[in-house]
């Protein structure tokens, strides 16, 4: 017979950093005979949009003498499979950075659990360094490849306190220590960097810190699409509006969205040359930006709509694509062009 522990502990743990609470169960096995440790952390549920689908990421470590061997469970739950077959079906975009992770897949490993719900569950191995920027990062995303569909959701607060519990508790205690917790953010850098921290000079909230003296106001947020294109690693919005009189009581609000498109490197952008600072020529022009190739970027106009579509303006910056688009029934986004082309082109970015 083999002898074994078999420990269930439910956990619910809150700390400051996050100021969240987080609920998980874990589980925790010890093999007798073959002297080795099995632990996961469960029920990490990760919300996401998609009805009668739920999703858990879940960390675990085996551990035999001083081997140590990590990794995750991904665990869904829907009305039908999605196939998750073999290869790198799971990709992680940490502070806009693109990591695609190996597994075996969930073909021995499908369930149908009652008549309208399966159940699918793949493993990866990770390393530690994967497993500190997912419970570290300031923005972790996900997204799941099937072979029928795929899925996306991004990580909540509880999410990351789930891998900084499990981190703590089996890579590193000290983690929560103050002067330990800075030194490790700064080691972490050669693994990940968010795009807006090499960038800082360049960034969208320096630019719109001018924009709001002279009287804009607006929104920066995470731009969502569906990944499709992994050129891109990360793109983020400004939606920019300019109240100006027209008369006695009337006021025109010309609407403009920027979006900042960073790709993998220059070379992956269309139509880029070797220029440091690149101005498209017109929407109509030979050279242009390819706008028509993305259209969850203009989202509501259709596909001849955008061919014919003016209303927009491009310019490029190293290995960043600055994109202009004014909204419908708006005037040219030609001045709030020219103006942002001269914040970048000057020396000190502070025109």
């Amino acid at each position: 017979m083999n002898i074994h522990l078999n420990k269930k502990l439910i956990i619910l743990t809150c700390t400051f950093m996050f100021i969240s609470c987080a609920h998980y169960t874990i589980d925790s096995y010890y093999d007798e005979f073959e002297k080795y440790n099995w632990t996961r952390y469960n029920d990490n549920f990760v919300d996401e949009n998609y009805p009668g689908l739920t999703l858990q990421i879940n960390p675990q470590i085996w551990s035999k003498d001083e081997e140590n061997v990590f990794s995750i469970q991904l665990k869904l739950t829907a009305s039908d499979w999605i196939h998750i077959n073999s290869g790198k079906n799971l990709q992680f975009f940490i502070d806009g950075n693109k990591f695609e992770i190996f597994g075996s897949g969930s073909e021995n490993n499908r369930k149908r659990i009652s008549r309208r719900t399966v159940k699918e569950t793949a493993w990866y191995l990770v390393d530690k360094e994967m497993l500190y920027n997912l419970a570290f990062a300031e923005v972790v995303k996900i997204k799941v490849l099937g072979d029928k569909e795929f899925i996306q959701a991004t990580f909540s607060n509880e999410n990351k306190l789930v891998f900084s519990e499990f981190y703590k508790n089996h890579i590193d205690e000290t983690v929560f220590e103050i002067p330990a917790y800075a030194q490790k953010e700064v080691k972490s850098k050669w693994f990940f960097k968010s795009s807006s921290e090499e960038l800082p000079e360049h960034s969208l909230e320096n630019f719109y810190s001018l924009l709001e003296l002279n009287g804009w106001s607006g929104n920066i947020q995470d731009f969502d699409w569906d990944y499709s294109n992994e050129d891109i690693v990360y793109i983020r919005n400004l939606d920019v509006i300019y109240e100006l009189p027209e008369g006695e009581n009337n006021f025109y609000y010309p609407e403009f969205r920027i979006y900042e498109i960073i790709y993998e490197s220059e070379e992956y952008i269309p139509e880029s040359n070797l220029n440091e600072f690149q101005i498209y020529p017109c929407a109509n022009c030979p050279g242009k930006y390819p706008i028509e190739d993305y259209p969850f970027l203009t989202n509501g106009i259709s596909e001849i709509g955008i061919n014919n579509y003016e209303n927009w303006m491009a310019l490029r910056l190293e290995d960043i694509v600055y994109l202009i688009i004014g909204f419908q029934g708006n005037d040219h986004v030609g001045s709030l062009f020219g103006f942002l082309a001269q914040y970048f082109k000057s020396e000190t970015m502070n025109d």
